[in-house]
């Protein structure tokens, strides 16, 4: 299952998200397009695989939404031939998906034959070449699904039981570690999104709004502005120092905490506490 859930356009503005089944894979006794309108009937969007396989026409008149369906017939993402073969189906593809309404067209890494296993299986991790290849392949396809209004997704399979030697095919593989989006409103305003899969010290969602009247944040859990970021924190993004009050100045209490001493640190004026001494192991590089 995947994506959001809703029960009807009556309902769709009250739904929180969708869900979809995928065809494939249950009332498998029955044809694809009967499958389809039953998924459909209890409330859920519809996935397909190979649209090659099916009746599109049986498909379109279920009324079923589909959720995404496979956007290539033949091809893979490593060599000239093959990128130009999965291009070429593609293509293909995308005139179904505006049949069916599809917005999303799934890939692999490598062509699959009819029981999923790679046609030109890949030993061991992808190569540095193989990367380049790929990442020019996958760039060609992105201008594609953008002139067409579809998105292409790099799915990654499952290579231990019933994928081996599909290439590309894990999670940290199919997941871009950043990504950054500028984004134009209709007043003029310029935004930046920024994402990042591979963080290591947990989960950091903030926001931030700045103009020329001030400047707005949000999502900062810091309780100073002296953070640490690292595997070992704890709590995962946790605050390395206490917040220093305006009247009484809070430390610290173990050196084998994640903390930072920081002896040297700025304290209001009205206090004159002496900071606590640091450990020499804990002391503050130069730099």
């Amino acid at each position: 299952m995947a994506g959001t859930f809703q029960l009807g356009p009556e309902r769709e503005r009250a739904a929180m998200y969708t869900l979809a089944v995928c065809a494939e894979m249950v009332f498998r006794d029955l044809p694809v397009h009967e499958r389809a309108r039953r998924i459909h009937d209890a409330g859920f969007q519809v996935e397909i695989w190979d649209w090659s396989r099916h009746d599109l026409t049986a498909l379109e008149r279920t009324g079923a939404v589909f959720s995404s369906m496979t956007g290539y017939l033949r091809g893979g993402l490593t060599d000239e031939d093959g990128a130009a073969e999965l291009l070429r189906t593609a293509e293909e593809s995308i005139e179904v998906a505006e049949r069916l309404g599809c917005p999303r067209l799934n890939l692999h890494g490598t062509g699959l034959d009819g029981h999923g296993l790679p046609v030109v299986p890949v030993a061991g991790a992808a190569t540095g070449p193989m990367w380049m290849a790929a990442h020019r392949t996958l760039t060609r396809l992105a201008e594609l699904g953008e002139r067409a209004g579809v998105t292409f997704t790099l799915e990654n399979l499952n290579t231990a039981v019933d994928h081996p030697g599909v290439p590309f095919a894990t999670a940290a593989d199919t997941l871009l570690d950043t990504a950054v989006v500028t984004i134009r409103f209709d007043n003029g305003a310029l935004a930046t999104a920024e994402a990042n899969f591979q963080a290591v010290y947990g989960y950091d969602v903030r926001g931030e709004v700045f103009g020329s009247a001030g400047m707005l944040t949000m999502g900062d859990i810091r309780r100073s502005h002296l953070t640490a970021y690292g595997p070992e924190a704890s709590p995962p993004i946790a605050s390395p120092t206490t917040r220093i009050s305006s009247t009484t100045p809070t430390w610290p209490s173990s050196p084998t905490s994640p903390s930072v001493c920081a002896p040297d640190a700025p304290r209001p004026s009205r206090d004159r506490t002496p900071a606590p001494p640091c450990p020499s192991r804990s002391r503050p590089s130069s730099r």
